[in-house]
């Protein structure tokens, strides 16, 4: 049996019994039922014990009349960073093996959203909590803070976030959803004017007369298609190559450019941009996107 510490008033020795793990959720006073540290109000506390074995469900229904909160407010458990997820009623308690570590988990309505923490300015000394939605992109997350805080030439300006366990900050992509960022720490994010661009190097560019040549490997670079990568006139394959990539996380992914790729999927992914295909579409790992890379500087 684990505890479950449901976050009313204070919890009596009586109510755990000894040795039991205790597990805690969190409902707001107030008739706004969210984080209630975030909201500004008073987090209740009270535990309930459940069995491993139990439904996420059937605690559900016990902790929602523990509050005396109807099935119909549409409360749900949900773990708090760095879990960040909201509890699936069709598992058991026993599939979060984080629940055993005497963590908080709070009651919610299940349309909450996320709660980011937004540092601006030039060093970051104004803080903001912004309450968005899980499909609520980038963009659209920027353009409510570019309203808000009206700055000139809002194109150039973006969100910054680093993952939890690694020090390398970058822009987010503009078009994700917020919710599909959860591994990265949303309680730090910056909102920053992006840098210049580098400067085009326009003697690369092949000349629009020259036809192109139909493979991008072994051929001199000054022949290929290019495009403007942030102000650099790069190969189109190259660029491709970069962004399956990063769409992947594989900038942030532990020794890229350093564990090599698989030959076949390096072969294919060569194969694929001669015959025009999204990299996307491939499944492509990482590290064969990264050795793909450093095979076409070879």
């Amino acid at each position: 049996p684990r505890a479950l510490a449901v976050a009313a008033a204070a919890a009596t020795a009586s109510e755990t019994p000894p040795g039991s793990p205790a597990l805690s959720s969190s409902s707001s006073r107030t008739s706004v039922a969210g984080d209630a540290a975030a909201a500004g109000g008073e987090a209740v506390i009270k535990k309930m014990l459940f069995r491993g074995n139990d439904s996420v469900e059937l605690v559900l229904e016990q902790v929602r009349s523990k509050f005396d909160v109807g099935a119909g407010d549409d409360m749900q458990l949900y773990a708090p960073p760095p879990f960040d997820t909201w509890l699936d009623p069709a598992l058991t308690l026993g599939k979060y093996q984080f629940l055993s570590t005497n963590m908080n988990v709070h009651l919610r309505r299940k349309d909450a959203g996320l709660l980011v923490r937004i540092a601006m300015g030039d060093n970051g000394e104004i803080t903001r909590m912004l309450k968005v939605q899980e499909d609520e992109s980038v963009g659209e997350i920027v353009r409510r803070i570019c309203d808000k805080y009206p700055v000139d030439n809002r194109d150039e300006w973006g969100l910054i976030g680093k993952e939890r366990s690694k020090p390398m900050k970058y822009y987010l992509p503009e078009d994700v959803p917020i919710g599909e960022l959860k591994h990265l720490n949303l309680r730090n994010l910056e909102f920053k004017k992006r840098p210049p661009p580098a400067p085009t190097d326009r003697r690369r560019s092949r000349p629009v007369s020259e036809a192109a040549p139909t493979t991008c490997v072994g051929v001199d670079p000054r022949r290929l298609d290019t495009v403007d990568d942030e102000g650099t006139s790069t190969p189109t394959c190259l660029v491709a190559i970069k962004r399956a990539l990063v769409d992947r996380f594989g900038v942030q992914t532990e020794h890229i450019f350093i564990k090599d790729g698989d030959d076949e999927q390096v072969r294919r992914i060569f194969a694929d941009l001669d015959a025009g295909r999204n990299l996307n579409d491939g499944g492509y790992d990482v590290h064969s996107l990264a050795a793909a890379i450093n095979q076409w500087f070879a």
